[in-house]
Formats: structure tokens, C-alpha cells, sequence
């Protein structure tokens, strides 16, 4: 700040003096500090009730849907003097009550759009918008019928009003009727799995799904994305949810009730949201340590470890950790469509075999289908899972051994052997065409480290023999570099390719994905069939693909026969049908 010189005042120059004061304006434009909504009203009005001291409340609604009055009545102590509900900033309300819940005066004035005509203590009064805004006068008028309590009268065009009391008493601490009928009004914290009593507040740990409250904001979904505070039947959002998630395991929000709490302020006049005070700050703090504490409560967690150090730093004792992990599959485009049940999680420390830990997003599509390759003719294999860096801290987690690579040593027709490391990436550089050799032998080795930790040197953990092995991402093809045993079945290598490597084009203008499919599969086969087969057995291997595509036009010839003569002349090939009756049919192709 810039600094100021003080003053003296000269004691001959008299001295100007102010104050804050509320305008005209405010007292005419008041009606507009409220949304005058049915909900906003129904909730100044049990407010103002409960205050009084009411020990119930009973709701009238009279006349037809959209032309209705409301009549809402209480037995509570009544108004004295009916100009305080037109005074703006005045109440009656006791010195605690003001203090506790900050009673701002204001409430009433919800009403001034709508109008209302008020009952109590032998004396009635109706009030218009003019009157609200100081521009008419309303005459208090002797009512004998009402001497206990107070009782609204004010209109209604609203539609399903019925629910609209429901929301607005649903938490409300006082027994409320609609035409005669007791509303149900639950608990706000019943169900907690744990409750917390602090600073006049009631903080509630749920496991999973909390009080009833998002139609209370016209949401479908989404309570665990929100903070929930219950101010005396009025709940109010507080900023994003007190929450803790245990991995594949329940998520546990906070919701707050509010019993006395002075320090807590809440926006006026509608107190729809909170002041983000020292108080507000501590009481999630505060709401934080109670998700720890229903943890404590169980016989095991899930917690990642970083929540389970900050539990140990506050001087939390957590049960022992289940640490459940993801199992490894291959996912391709291919076999993210197939419908199979998906197997459980792997929980560390249940009987099995080892537990492997490989990372699910860092792992290239040709080590992935090396890895699944090598699984597959495993008996005993490990059971490898997907790495979960939440898990990182745990002793149990952290000495568990890593996938780090997978290579493979292949033998040529020259009985010389040669390495393959395994996929290459080439971050950064143009994809190079695919490069594809047919050997005598093939073993692939799979590499792991003794541990989580990034230096700890790989060895070989199990070597197999495999008809196949990818040694290079995919090209601009779309077909990886591979390394394939002499005498494997085409159709083994083509069924491993569109597995592994086919991935639908989404572009506009591309043909449906089914289409893209067949095309690349029948690249695939075509492709397999050339490395593996001589030309003749490839050419006739071709051509029994192609009839297959006729077959129910073969099959129209019952008994007959088909005969191919292959002539080289400019002719072409004379194709020779013979039916069932006998009758010859000639052709050229």
C-alpha cells in the first residue's frame, strides 16, 4: 500500500462523518434478492418456523393444480408486532438464534412477488409487493380464530407442488404434514457408516451411495462430486466432495448436518452456498480425517499408499492392505469386441502362482502379442497384472518381480543363429516398410527384473519355442516386421496378425469397420500363405479361398464337377463344368 501521511483535522473546519445506510432502492428491488421459487419460499418458511419454536408444522394445499393456495401452519410463539415482516433486516429471533445461525431478517420478503396473508396471535394482515417495497400500506385486521401459532396463506401456480414439499421437508428436523399426511422425512445422516461429532456439526461417512439429495438440485447423477451440507432441512453444495477411494474398492463421501454451529456462515439471503472461512477450511479438514477413521473401522483397505501415509502421519492405524490388481490381457481392436467374461482382479498374498507386473500403457503392440504368445503355452505360467503406480510404496507391491522385456533367438536355414531384441520404437521417426524372414527355429525368452525398482537388471525368468515372433511395430501397411517358423500353419500366423495389428480406420470417407476387417484379414492370409507355402500350394490355396466366397453356388451343382485348364496362350484358361445330367459347359477366363 502507498503510504499516507495522517492528518490533523484543523479544529476550525468542522469535521464530515459517515455511515453505511441502505438506499431506496434496496427496499424497492428486495423482492428480487430471492428467486421466489416454490423451493426457496417452502424453505424461508420452515425456517421461520422452526426458529419460532414450533414442534410441528401442517401443509394445506387448496384448490386446483396451477390455481392453488398454499396454507402452511405452525405452533410456534407468533408474531408480535406484524410490521417486523416488512421492516427488511428485522426479526424478532432471540439472541442465540441470531448468533448461532446469523438470522439475517430477510426471509419473509421471498414471499413479495407472490403476496401473502398472514395469521397470528389474534391479528391477520395482507401483504402485496407494494407493500414489500414501501410503496403501499397494509392494514392489520383482529383474527380471534387464530391465537396459537402462525399460518401463510399464499398462491401457487407452480405445478407438482406435492413434490415440492417432499424435497423441501425431507430433512427438515420437524414432523411435517401435507393435507393430513405425515411427509416421510428420513435421517439426513442415517446409514453413515461413521459419524463424527464436531464444533456443533455431525460429519457422515458413506460407503457409496449418501442421503438422498441430488433431485433436491435436479441432477440424475453425480453426489459423489459434491459436498453436502444439511443447514436445519435446507441442504446446501458446498464445493467438491469429501471423498476417498479405495482402488477397486468403495468410494466414501462426507455429508455434513448441522446442529449449532455459530462460526459457520452461509451467503445470505437464501444461504445457498458457503463463505469459504477459517471454519469452513477446518471442518473439511476435519471431514477428511473422518474418511480415514471408517476406514480404520474395517479388517482390511485398499487405499493407495499415499493416503495410507497420510493416515500414519495423523496417527491413524489402518488394517492390514489388500492390494487387488488388474490381470494383464491382450487388448487389440479385435479383442476389445469379444464378449467373454473378464476374469477377476489378482489380490496379492492369495494362493496362486507368482504375481508379474507389467505396464499395461507403456507396452508396445508387438511385445504385447510376444507376451500373450509366450503365455499362452505356459502350464504354469505366472499371473501377470497390470502395474498400478497407487500401489507404489507397499512392501508387498514393490517386491513383486516386472515384465521388462521380451526377446528371441532364431536359427536360419544356415544353422546360424540370431538375435531379436524384441520391438523396436522409433519415437520420433517415420515408419520404415515391414521386413518379414521365415527360420528354422524360434525360442522367445521372457526378461524380468527382481523388482519394481527402474535399475534392477533383467534375467531370463522362462524360454519356449514359438512358431512366430514380432519384431517391429506396424508399417505403413499395417503389418508388423515378424520372424515365422518354416512349416506353421498359414492360418495361425494370418488369425495372430489381424488379432494383433488390425485397427479401424475412423476417418471419413473409409469403408465400415466389418469391411476394413475383411480386407485385412484377407492381407493377412494372403501374405502368410506366400511366406509359407510354395507357389503352387499358394496359388491353389488362393483359389480355394475364392470358391469358398461362391460356395452356394457350388453347391447348386449337386453331383457335378468343375475341371481348370491352365494354358499359357492368349487364350487364357479354359474352365470346364460338368452338371449332374451330364451337360458340358465351357468357358474361357
Amino acid at each position: 500500500m502507498p503510504h499516507i501521511t495522517p492528518v490533523s483535522p484543523n479544529p476550525c473546519v468542522p469535521v464530515t462523518r459517515i455511515r453505511g445506510a441502505l438506499g431506496d432502492k434496496v427496499l424497492r428491488k428486495s423482492p428480487e434478492l430471492f428467486n421466489q421459487g416454490l423451493p426457496t419460499v417452502l424453505a424461508e418458511v420452515l425456517q421461520n418456523a422452526r426458529r419460532a419454536g414450533a414442534t410441528r408444522v401442517g401443509i394445506e394445499l387448496l384448490g386446483e393444480e396451477g390455481r392453488a393456495t398454499l396454507a402452511v401452519r405452525d405452533d410456534g410463539h407468533g408474531i408480535t408486532d406484524m410490521a417486523r415482516l416488512v421492516t427488511f433486516g428485522a426479526s424478532a429471533w432471540d439472541e442465540r438464534t441470531d448468533l448461532v445461525e446469523n438470522a439475517a431478517g430477510m426471509g419473509v420478503f421471498s414471499l413479495a412477488s407472490r403476496g401473502v396473508t398472514v395469521r397470528s396471535r389474534g391479528q391477520r394482515v395482507t401483504l402485496s409487493r407494494a407493500v414489500f417495497c414501501g410503496e403501499a400500506e397494509a392494514a392489520v385486521l383482529p383474527d380471534p380464530e387464530m391465537v396459537v401459532g402462525t399460518e401463510l396463506l399464499f398462491p401457487v401456480d407452480e405445478r407438482a407442488v406435492e413434490r415440492a414439499v417432499e424435497r423441501a421437508c425431507r430433512f427438515y428436523p420437524l414432523p411435517v404434514t401435507l393435507n393430513g399426511r405425515p411427509q416421510p422425512q428420513p435421517g439426513f445422516l442415517e446409514g453413515a457408516e461413521h459419524v463424527v461429532e464436531w464444533q456443533g456439526l455431525r460429519l457422515g461417512v458413506f460407503r457409496e451411495v449418501g442421503p438422498k439429495v441430488l433431485d433436491l438440485f435436479d441432477r440424475h447423477r453425480g453426489w459423489d462430486r459434491r459436498l453436502y451440507l444439511n443447514f436445519h432441512g435446507h441442504v446446501v453444495e458446498c464445493g467438491a466432495a469429501v471423498a476417498l477411494a479405495e482402488v477397486g474398492g468403495p468410494t466414501r463421501n462426507v455429508f455434513v448436518d448441522v446442529v449449532s454451529a455459530p462460526d459457520l456462515r452461509l451467503v445470505l439471503p437464501a444461504r445457498n452456498e458457503p463463505i469459504d472461512n477459517d471454519f469452513f477450511r477446518a471442518m473439511r479438514a476435519r471431514a477428511e480425517r473422518a474418511l480415514l477413521e471408517a476406514v480404520a473401522l474395517g479388517t482390511t483397505h485398499s487405499l493407495p499408499f499415499d493416503d495410507a501415509r497420510r493416515a500414519k502421519a495423523m496417527g491413524i492405524e489402518l488394517p492390514s492392505v489388500r492390494i487387488p490388481l488388474t490381470p494383464w490381457r491382450l487388448n487389440t481392436d479385435v479383442t476389445r469386441h469379444r464378449i467373454e467374461e473378464l476374469p477377476g482382479p489378482v489380490v496379492l498374498g492369495t494362493p496362486g502362482t507368482e504375481v508379474l507386473l507389467t505396464d499395461a500403457l507403456g507396452i508396445e503392440q508387438c511385445s504385447a502379442m510376444n507376451l500373450d504368445l509366450i503365455l499362452r503355452g505356459w502350464s504354469d505360467r505366472p499371473r501377470v497384472v497390470v502395474a498400478d503406480s497407487r500401489f507404489e510404496g507397499y512392501r508387498e507391491y514393490d517386491t513383486l518381480r516386472v515384465v521388462r522385456a521380451i526377446s528371441a533367438v532364431a536359427t536360419d536355414a544356415e544353422g546360424s543363429d540370431e538375435e531379436f531384441p524384441g520391438s523396436t520404437i522409433r519415437s520420433g521417426s517415420a515408419p520404415q516398410d515391414a521386413e518379414y524372414q521365415v527360420v528354422e527355429t524360434l525360442s522367445a525368452r521372457l526378461m524380468v527384473a527382481a523388482d519394481a525398482r527402474k535399475w534392477a537388471q533383467p534375467a531370463v525368468m522362462h524360454e519356449a519355442a514359438v512358431p512366430f515372433f514380432f519384431t517391429d511395430e506396424p508399417s505403413f501397411d499395417g503389418m508388423p516386421s515378424f520372424v515365422v517358423v518354416r512349416g506353421t500353419e498359414p492360418g495361425d500366423l494370418s488369425d495372430a496378425l489381424v488379432e494383433g495389428f488390425f485397427a479401424e480406420n475412423e476417418d471419413v470417407g473409409n469403408d465400415s469397420s466389418d469391411r476394413q476387417l475383411e480386407a485385412f484379414s484377407a492381407e493377412a492370409r494372403d501374405l502368410s500363405r506366400t511366406l509359407l507355402l510354395d507357389g503352387d500350394a499358394a496359388t491353389a490355396a488362393r483359389i480355394v479361398e475364392h470358391l469358398r466366397n461362391i460356395r452356394w453356388e457350388l453347391r447348386s451343382l449337386q453331383k457335378g464337377s468343375i475341371e481348370l485348364h491352365i494354358v499359357e496362350d492368349q487364350i487364357g484358361s479354359t474352365i470346364r463344368i460338368v452338371g449332374p445330367s451330364g451337360r458340358e459347359v465351357t468357358a474361357i477366363l
